[in-house]
């Protein structure tokens, strides 16, 4: 299993998640630190993935606090990113900006994969109307990133991966989006563009590598975005799920497969009807991340 690491130097002066303040209008507290940082997957357990969260200048607000299972992870300002080693599974992601009022937003998120032994990108991202959400990076954009944002250290995590126990747990997997492997409202195999059909290819040779033994079993799940009636999703979501099995099949993969179409339940972008209401093509665009397909590979490294 390929394994890497980045080496950073991050030089922090940053403010706590807000704070009661003094008659002066400063923070109670303030830290300032200069640490030396290692992103790496090198002493990853088999079982356990890596998260970097990452806050570019484009947010308008105060710090935007993640949270990791109902666990708070970390309180992002601009300009910031957060890493977390995470068990190799699906993990809900919630978020809500810092505030004095209530507790933090710890239920309503989204899932997100964190394969074994790799790092997964996640950026902050805010609609027009202030709404924040998730937006999943490739590796490469990433990357590229977070070499010019801060890594913060101000607030401890209180995300434990000391919980990683189990023994079948998510070995890699592949995030399609489904306008780049469907035309629009086509869900048959003959119908999987060529982009897609590469797309399922290269991973289906990633999948021939494991030992046969080592993977238990492997999932495609299809998702729409909430245009449309529910039962049209549902139905959509499952044939475009059964459709990337088969093309798994045709590709060479031997192993049982699961289909399973989860229509618009679990929504990565919410808010574009509201945001987009009279804007068709606006909308659309929005809803990109909701219409996807995943390929998740389950097992355990002999």
């Amino acid at each position: 299993m390929k394994k890497f690491s980045i080496m950073i130097l991050a030089t922090v002066a940053l403010t706590g998640c807000q704070l009661p303040s003094t008659g002066n209008n400063q923070p109670l507290e303030k830290w300032r630190n200069y640490l030396p940082e290692k992103v790496s997957t090198e002493n990853l357990g088999a079982n356990q993935g890596m998260v970097v969260f990452y806050r570019q200048a484009d947010i308008t607000g105060p710090a935007v606090n993640i949270y990791v299972n109902g666990d708070y992870q970390t309180s992002l300002l601009n300009n910031g990113f957060s890493p977390v080693i995470l068990c190799a599974d699906r993990n809900l992601i919630s978020s809500s900006f810092s505030s004095n009022k209530g507790a933090g937003n710890r239920i309503n998120g989204v899932k997100f994969v964190s394969p074994s032994h790799q790092v997964t990108y996640i950026k902050i991202r805010q609609s027009s109307n202030g709404s924040l959400m998730f937006e999943r990076t490739e590796p490469e954009q990433g990357i590229e990133d977070i070499k010019s944002l801060q890594m913060q250290a101000q607030t401890v995590s209180r995300v434990s991966s000391s919980s990683c126990n189990q023994t079948e747990y998510i070995l890699d997997a592949k995030l399609l989006n489904a306008n780049a492997t469907f035309p629009l409202d086509k869900h048959s195999y003959k119908d999987v563009l060529p982009e897609g059909k590469r797309n399922v290819r290269e991973f289906a040779e990633k999948i021939k590598i494991f030992h046969p033994q080592a993977i238990s079993k492997i999932e495609v799940n299809g998702y729409t975005d909430p245009v449309g009636s529910d039962s049209y999703n549902q139905k959509l979501s499952e044939r475009r799920a059964d459709a990337i099995k088969e093309t798994l099949i045709n590709e060479g993969v031997k192993l049982p497969i699961k289909a399973t179409g989860f229509g618009e339940s679990e929504l990565l972008v919410k808010d574009c009807e509201v945001e987009y209401r009279k804007n068709i093509a606006a909308k659309t665009q929005c809803n990109l991340p909701n219409r996807r397909v995943e390929i998740i590979v389950y097992g355990s490294e002999l």
